[in-house]
């Protein structure tokens, strides 16, 4: 990503624009619960959670059973929130 262009401010989810927060912090908390070896694979998913939570603000203040009631929608926020990560690239090179 060039780092003069504009970050996005939403996705799409299932087809609806949701906006997310781009909190550079929310990204240094995502690397640091990935990387940590120490945590069991539960304890990564309920940190991970907490942190979609923060990233996708819609979720954490009106919408949570939606994310975590449907799998496909848990999937997408996942792929979306390591999409950002990599800088809107699919794949790193």
């Amino acid at each position: 990503m060039n780092m003069f262009k504009r970050l996005p401010y939403f996705v799409y989810l299932q087809g609806r624009k949701i906006k997310i927060n781009v909190d550079y912090r929310i990204m240094v908390s995502f690397e640091k619960v990935i990387l940590d070896k120490s945590l069991s694979k539960d304890k990564k998913i309920q940190k991970i959670m907490k942190i979609l939570c923060r990233f996708y603000p819609f979720f954490f203040s009106q919408n949570y059973h939606e994310l975590i009631s449907n799998e496909n929608l848990y999937k997408e926020s996942i792929d979306k929130l390591i999409w950002f990560y990599r800088c809107r690239k699919k794949r790193l090179s």
